[in-house]
């Protein structure tokens, strides 16, 4: 955020500045991939077939076309891994290296809270080798803009964390047996088989240290240190956040496993002809070639899945919320509406915006929060906020009963080959009654700048 507020600031709000930050952390990401695998004295070849594997199968590409923060979580994810575990080995110790961790630290919760999760392992493998002190100040470093974040919330009448963080993170339940499995563990089980890619990645990664450990060939504690780091942080992000959203929030964990598994591969076969290696250890070589080649599998189908579907997600997003920015920025900047899906839209105009989904509305995530959200208490809302339209995905709330009654639905695009959007079509209605007339012409007025793929029915389009 503070990077693209300091280029906004410099250049103007422009809607390539978060592409080109991404286009220049991806590159520097595959530099920084170089230097970190040169130092394990990987083969070029070598590396160039992991660098590959890491770009496709991350997928780099896509990452970088969401121009989020993506790109630089798995920047500081991987950086954050490698120091730890340097340090923790005892391997070419520096002065510089400890404070490289603690700002590490801070920038990778700083960046997203998924961070804190191999902040915590890193902490915890500190304090077991009774070094309490740099593990007190690795887990403070990393806490603190948790704790930044959460004390200006409060603040402000909102939560200690991010509603996204509430709604979209998994809610314990001990209200039955199978809820407290689900809490010790249960869940990160059931979030992995779902996500075959990052299953083998983590069954690769338990695999893998054992194998090495009898190979008799550590020339690098690190790498068993780096294993165990990503195995546990895996594990950690399966039980309590999520995976999805056009291959985002996994990213980092992708890209990180096939780091660690690719050092760890070289590692087993290091100065060693495979033959020689094999008849030293061949159960523990059997299971490591077993594992790579199973492990490719969905790896390959999530690289393929990839390139096939992110010129047409790239197209979703432009039909779709684009348009949407677009039409609310021509006719409702200033005004009061309502939405499902708020990122395009705010960016776009300039109005005061109740989020249906409650990323970005307190009262909404209230009632979430609570399951208390009802079509009453929607129409409530929206009515003392003097809410002109709302622009939803019907289907989000036929759980509650559906929309007001007093809402009147004007009309609907619809677009094709939806991959990426939450729903194909979103709803325009006019919230209050005396809206309708006004909503009505100005998608007409509208209709002839939309992508002529984009179904249009309803009563404006009659």
């Amino acid at each position: 955020l503070v990077i693209l507020s300091t280029a906004f600031l410099l250049f103007g709000t422009n809607q390539l500045i978060p592409f080109a930050i991404n286009l220049i952390a991806g590159t520097f990401l595959i530099y920084l991939l170089w230097r970190f695998f040169r130092s394990y004295s990987l083969s070029p070849v070598y590396v160039l077939v992991i660098m590959t594997a890491i770009i496709l199968c991350t997928p780099l590409t896509s990452v970088i076309l969401t121009g989020q923060e993506h790109t630089i979580q798995i920047i500081l994810t991987i950086s954050f891994v490698y120091y730890a575990a340097s340090i923790l080995a005892g391997e070419n110790l520096s002065r510089q290296k400890i404070p490289i961790l603690c700002i590490l630290a801070l920038l990778l919760t700083a960046t997203r809270y998924e961070g804190l999760f191999p902040v915590l392992i890193v902490s915890i493998m500190f304090i077991f080798k009774k070094e309490y002190r740099r593990g007190a100040i690795v887990l403070l470093m990393g806490f603190l803009p948790v704790l930044v974040y959460g004390l200006i919330s409060l603040s402000k009448g909102w939560y200690f964390f991010p509603n996204s963080i509430i709604l979209k993170g998994q809610t314990p339940d001990f209200s039955s047996p199978y809820g407290i499995a689900k809490f010790l563990g249960l869940s990160s089980i059931e979030m992995m088989y779902s996500n075959p890619a990052i299953l083998f990645l983590f069954a690769a990664s338990l695999v893998f240290i054992p194998s090495i450990l009898r190979s008799g060939v550590i020339y690098n504690k690190s790498v068993i240190i780096m294993l165990i780091i990503f195995a546990s942080m895996t594990f950690l992000h399966m039980q309590f956040a999520r995976t999805g959203s056009y291959f985002r929030y996994e990213a980092y964990l992708i890209a990180t496993g096939l780091f660690v598994t690719g050092i760890s591969v070289n590692q087993l076969f290091r100065d060693k002809p495979f033959s020689e290696t094999f008849r030293k250890s061949p159960i523990a070589v059997s299971s490591v070639v077993i594992s790579v080649v199973v492990m490719m599998i969905p790896l390959f189908v999530r690289a393929k899945t990839s390139i096939t579907i992110t010129p047409t997600a790239i197209m979703n997003i432009y039909h779709q919320q684009y348009q949407m920015g677009l039409f609310l920025r021509e006719f409702y900047n200033g005004k009061v509406i309502a939405a499902n899906d708020i990122g395009a839209v705010n960016f776009l105009a300039d109005m005061e915006c109740i989020d249906l989904a409650g990323l970005g509305s307190l009262e909404v995530a209230e009632m979430m929060k609570s399951k208390s959200m009802t079509t009453d208490k929607i129409y409530e809302l929206a009515k003392a906020k003097d809410t002109k339209i709302a622009i939803v995905y019907d289907h989000w709330f036929d759980s509650i009963g559906g929309l007001p009654k007093s809402w009147v639905k004007v009309g609907n695009w619809t677009i094709q080959k939806n991959v990426n959007v939450a729903g194909s079509t979103v709803s325009f209605y006019a919230v209050d009654p005396s809206e309708r007339e006004y909503l009505k012409q100005s998608l007409k007025a509208f209709s002839s700048q939309l992508p002529k793929s984009v179904k249009q029915t309803g009563e404006y389009a009659e």
